[in-house]
């Protein structure tokens, strides 16, 4: 078996392949997100959507994980001292961005019910603005919101991985690099078992992330290049 160069510079390039796919199949078989959005959905179509979005979420965050320990072990890009520094360019015309919504990577942890409560006059600028903002807090709760509707919330969700899907956000390979703790969380968690998702690529994807989680947690130290 020869091993090409490509495959091993960027292990995670087969497997992005196969979620960009995964995701254009879905959005042919149940829709765009601005369909979903704009038409609605069924009743009976809303398990189908969910294990369509719930496996490819579990498949792109073993493959994010495996991300991270990639960009960690590529060498850092060398500059030139003596390469001459390009003008900034000409300040571009505002344009109207298209509101997008963040890949969750795990879900919030719920907060401790218990509250400590200061009684008396707040005595510092700490405690008033704790006070400010715990009013503010409870004024919100007060005031009526209506639920997100179901549709809307996995069209939210279907823009989320497309945005992921054309190019991973270094805010959360950053994000993972920072807790490695939270990549063992999501390497060890079970894959979902899905009949859209390939065995093998599956497998693979469940495999590498938990080696890419080992090295987050115990770094291999690499000795110095005397050549």
């Amino acid at each position: 078996m020869i091993v090409t160069p490509a495959a091993c510079i960027d292990p995670t390039a087969e497997l992005w392949r196969a979620a960009r796919a995964m995701f254009v199949r879905m959005c042919f078989v149940m829709g765009t997100a601005a369909d979903i959005a704009a038409l609605g959905l069924c009743k009976s179509q809303i398990p189908r959507l969910q294990h369509w979005i719930a496996a490819l979420e579990s498949f792109v965050r073993k493959v994010l994980v495996m991300e991270v320990d990639r960009l960690t072990l590529m060498p850092p890009k060398k500059r030139d001292p003596f390469a001459k520094k390009k003008e900034p360019p000409a300040p571009a015309e505002p344009r109207e961005r298209k509101r997008t919504y963040p890949f969750k990577l795990w879900p919030k942890p719920k907060q401790h019910p218990a509250r400590i409560t200061l009684l008396g006059v707040p005595t510092s600028v700490a405690e008033i603005r704790r006070a400010q903002y715990r009013s503010s807090l409870i004024a919100r709760l007060k005031s009526r919101r209506e639920p997100t509707p179901p549709h809307k919330r996995y069209a939210r969700r279907i823009l989320a991985l497309q945005h992921l899907l054309k190019q991973p956000r270094r805010a959360i390979l950053r994000q993972l690099k920072r807790f490695p703790r939270l990549a063992v969380k999501l390497a060890l968690g079970r894959p979902w078992d899905s009949p859209h998702v390939p065995p093998d690529l599956c497998a693979k994807a469940a495999h590498g992330s938990y080696n890419a989680a080992r090295n987050l947690l115990h770094p291999v130290a690499t000795l110095p290049d005397t050549s």
